[in-house]
């Protein structure tokens, strides 16, 4: 096929349609400025909505929470439901204290703009986590399951492994006395 005829088709709408790779590449990089700049706001107004959640249901009230072990479940809400949620909050808003901090501190714009920078992409690394956790958390037994598979089976072909070089090394040790007593027997006679 002709390169330029299709790269012409490429940016020509279809028959009917009003699609073009000119649309297609406004729908990228709205994405991509989405991706860039409304999620860690998103993110943000999750968390703020989570917390709001936890101090309307009163969550981590130590006397409401029942079972075998409160303070262990506690601390568990405590942290992975109250504050990684924390944190995506204060995040954004100490975003501009730490970045004229960073600012003054550092004395340079550049010090100022990437600690505005890192501080409003945080949630997005926050998020990552507590997801991350969640993942853990939901396939744990699958996990334990795949590790217990490994330390019971993973063990044996290391074995074989140790004995096949533990094996060559005995026998390339006794070739080589052999050699060894060659060569001294030739020496002498070479001596005599």
């Amino acid at each position: 096929m002709d390169l330029k005829k299709e790269l012409k088709d490429c940016f020509t709408p279809k028959e009917g349609t009003s699609e073009s790779a000119q649309i297609a590449g406004l729908f990228v990089v709205q994405k991509v400025l989405y991706f860039l700049f409304k999620s860690p706001y998103v993110i943000w107004l999750m968390s703020c909505a989570h917390l709001r959640d936890i101090r309307e249901q009163k969550r981590l009230n130590i006397e409401e929470i029942g079972g075998i072990i409160p303070y262990m479940l506690f601390l568990v809400r405590f942290v992975f439901e109250f504050l990684l949620h924390a944190l995506i909050f204060l995040s954004i808003v100490l975003a501009p204290i730490a970045a004229i901090g960073a600012g003054i501190g550092g004395q340079s714009f550049v010090a100022f703009v990437g600690t505005l920078a890192a501080m409003y992409y945080a949630p997005l690394a926050i998020r990552l986590v507590i997801e991350t956790i969640n993942l853990i958390i939901k396939y744990a037994k699958y996990i334990g399951k795949a590790l217990i598979f490994v330390l019971k089976y993973a063990w044996m072909p290391l074995l074989v492994i140790y004995h096949f070089f533990d094996y060559l090394q005995k026998k390339c040790a006794f070739k080589a006395e052999k050699y060894d007593v060659r060569k001294e027997k030739l020496h002498k006679d070479e001596e005599k």
